[in-house]
């Protein structure tokens, strides 16, 4: 006999041939083993009773189904009920869900349950029944993630399939609930000079792991630093500050790095601000009221400044005031009261000679941080002097001069010292200045100067600076004047009195003028003037005139080309003795001759002539005669240098020659040209008529048209008549045509 399987409830039968070995229990009882294969249904079919010894009656015939399952129980588990969780906040819950469709039931209990974690914890709990499981995760603590997995065996099935392991699953964050900054406030006073401040961070909560790395310092100063931080019960923190140099100094938290606890306000947080004052206040002494002074001539002052920023107070007194003496100087200190940060020290019962300054011992001042004024000085010196007189200021020689220096004398009443080309000034327009002053015996100093150009100047003591005595002279004290003149006498050559001559025609002069303010005398003669010439000019010259303005005639004058005149050298001297230069040359004139035209009178010409020649002549070839007409409706100039006829008329010619280098322009010559009218004759036209008919017109002929004209070119044609009329008799004949016009 044979079987086959139907699987899965299906209507086919399956195509593979089940259990080949047949075991016989007894001749009515048979076993027949099925392997089952994948999850699904088996049914066994006797399909026919092939090869058996009886036959059956009920083939075929089916068996009960079975259902094979041999897939454990899937597990699933969902996300976490939320992403992020602060430590202590809550709890966390799982849905694991099992998934069989012939489950049975589930041992799931926290035992079964990983907890994974990084930096935080927490406790694990299992409720929930049938196919689902709820996990909860309580009393979570630390910073970081936490998730799960399930071990395997947490359920079967109806037939003993055991759940594999699970996860693991998604995990969740844990954070650490923040904290704020309540305060960052300094603990000593605002101005300090310490080389270590404190600050006070306040915060809401328990902060951990604070460090100098999480604060910055806005500074002013130099060599600031967060030092070391100190707590006691993590919430309240004390953050020392290596001061450095002078200046700000501001604490800022600038991140939260590293802490335990996130920092709920906006970073950087900005703490007080510390003012560094480690500078003491500093002394300023100025220089004396005077620089010189007589001895009981009154007394001396000298401003004591302090400066600091956060100054206090000074203690300043005579006790705290050392005079610095030279010589025989001697004085008694006084400190007024004075206010704020200055004060002023007095000498006075000024006596002796030398100098005196002043020096001011150490801790005459404070500032609010108790930096005390260290020593200051010595100061500048003031002279103690015996006064002198000015006596006299003048210079040397005559006060009108060409000289290139001169020195003036300064004589005082008694010895001075220190003098200098800065105790004078010089009123000048000569841009003279002032040497350095020399003396012998300290009574009487010289003083050079180079006097610059033409011009006045004067020396004057102005100011007694540097000397070794005051002076008692009222300044400035004015010396002689000077007049510096160094330029000879100007020499101006006019223009010659004709630009052209012709030789022989008669003189030409010049002017020649001397121009000095301290003009003295000239001495102009023949022999300080060179007459300049070109070509073979030439003629004779002579001077005339006052000492200041003199006239040059040249005379006799010959030849043809140009000539002008150069003066001399030293031919005047001014008062100061300098002499003239050399001036010229001057303008030139010319020396030439004038052509003269001859040009012959025209006889009268008539309209159609040939053209005319001209005849004009020159007694000077060097240039051409050349011709213009003056009314070219008449007649014009050909190139060829002929008169051409354009019409009946008048005209004048005119012949003329341009100069050159050697000669003038000649004189024009101008001659009348009269053109008469061309004769015309006009001859009436016989004519021939039958009796009785219209008179024929009337025509005429013409002779003695010229240049090519006919009778189209009449302006008004001539007038034809006869006394011949259509009725006129034979008898009459010839009857008279008669042109007129």
């Amino acid at each position: 006999m044979a079987f086959n399987t139907t699987s899965g409830g299906s209507s086919y039968y399956l195509k593979w041939q089940l259990i080949p070995l047949q075991v016989v229990f007894n001749t009515t009882s048979w076993r027949i083993p099925v392997t089952t294969g994948a999850d699904g249904t088996v049914q066994l079919r006797l399909v026919n009773f092939n090869g058996m010894d009886n036959g059956i009656t009920n083939a075929p015939y089916d068996s009960q189904s079975y259902t094979v399952d041999k897939t454990p129980p899937a597990i699933t588990i969902s996300a976490p009920s939320v992403t992020t969780i602060n430590a202590g906040a809550g709890s966390v819950t799982y849905n694991v869900t099992y998934t069989d469709a012939n489950f049975n039931s589930s041992t799931l209990q926290a035992s079964n349950i990983t907890l994974n974690k990084t930096g935080a914890d927490g406790v694990v709990e299992v409720s929930g029944t049938g196919l689902t499981r709820t996990v909860t995760i309580s009393n979570i603590t630390g910073s970081g993630s936490l998730g799960i997995s399930i071990n395997a065996n947490t359920a079967s099935d109806v037939v003993a399939n055991s759940a594999a392991a699970a996860g693991p699953s998604a995990t969740f964050n844990v954070t650490v609930p923040p904290v704020t900054l309540q305060s960052l406030t300094r603990l000593e006073e605002t101005i300090t000079r310490s080389s270590r401040a404190t600050y006070l961070a306040v915060f809401s909560g328990s902060v951990t792991g604070l460090t100098a790395n999480n604060f910055s310092l806005t500074t002013t100063t130099t060599g600031a630093s967060v030092s070391e931080l100190e707590t006691e019960d993590n919430t309240n923190w004390y953050i020392h500050v290596n001061t450095g140099t002078d200046g700000n100094i501001q604490l800022n938290l600038a991140n939260s790095t590293g802490l335990s606890a996130p920092v709920s306000n906006t970073l950087p947080f900005t703490g007080e601000v510390f003012t560094i004052d480690k500078t003491k206040p500093t002394i300023t002494i100025s220089a004396p009221s005077v620089s010189t002074i007589s001895a009981g001539a009154g007394s001396v002052t000298y401003t004591v400044t302090y400066a600091d920023a956060h100054f206090d107070s000074s203690m300043l007194e005579s006790g705290y005031v050392d005079l610095i003496q030279t010589g025989t100087a001697s004085g008694d200190v006084a400190v007024s009261s004075g206010s704020g940060t200055t004060r002023t020290v007095t000498i006075s019962n000024i006596s002796g000679s030398g100098t005196l300054g002043i020096s001011i011992k150490a801790n005459s001042a404070l500032d609010v941080v108790s930096n005390s004024a260290a020593a200051a000085g010595p100061s500048a010196t003031f002279n103690v002097v015996t006064p002198v007189e000015v006596q006299s200021l003048y210079g040397a020689g005559d006060t009108f001069t060409n000289a290139a220096s001169i020195n003036y004398r300064a004589i005082f009443s008694g010895p001075v010292t220190g003098v200098t080309a800065g105790n004078f000034s010089l009123a000048t327009t000569t841009g003279a200045s002032i040497g350095t002053p020399t003396t012998d015996d300290n009574l009487i100093w010289s003083i050079p100067i180079t006097t610059g150009t033409d011009g006045t100047f004067q020396l004057s003591l102005i100011n007694a600076t540097g000397l070794s005595s005051p002076i008692t002279t009222t300044l400035p004290f004015n010396g002689s004047t000077y007049t510096i003149d160094k330029t000879g006498p100007a020499i101006t050559i006019g223009a010659p009195s004709a630009s052209t001559i012709s030789p022989g025609a008669g003189t030409v002069t010049y002017a020649v003028d001397y121009s000095d303010p301290n003009f003295n005398t000239s001495t102009l003669a023949v022999g300080d003037i060179n007459l300049i010439k070109t070509g073979t000019a030439n003629g004779e010259i002579a001077v005339a005139g006052l000492e200041a303005h003199k006239v040059v005639t040249i005379d006799n004058i010959t030849g043809s080309g140009t000539l002008s005149i150069s003066i001399n050298a030293n031919t005047a001297v001014d008062w100061a003795g300098n002499n003239s230069p050399a001036a010229g040359p001057s303008a030139t004139f010319d020396v030439v001759s004038i052509p003269v035209i001859t040009f012959s009178a025209f006889s009268p010409a008539t309209y159609g002539d040939d053209n005319i020649d001209l005849n004009a002549t020159s007694d000077y070839n060097g240039t051409p005669v050349t011709y213009s007409s003056d009314n070219t409706d008449v007649a014009t100039i050909t190139g060829d240098g002929k008169v051409h006829i354009v019409a009946a008329g008048t005209v004048n010619i005119t012949a003329s020659q341009a100069g050159d280098g050697s000669h003038s322009a000649a004189a024009d010559v101008v001659k009348l040209l009269t053109i008469n009218q061309a004769p015309l004759t006009i001859t009436a036209n016989n004519k021939t008529k039958v009796y009785g008919a219209a008179r024929p017109p009337l025509t005429a002929s013409y002779s003695g048209f010229v240049n090519g004209e006919t009778a189209a070119d009449i302006d008004i044609p001539p007038m034809l008549s006869t006394t011949a009329t259509a009725g006129s008799s034979v008898a009459g004949s010839p009857y008279t045509i008669t042109a007129t016009g």
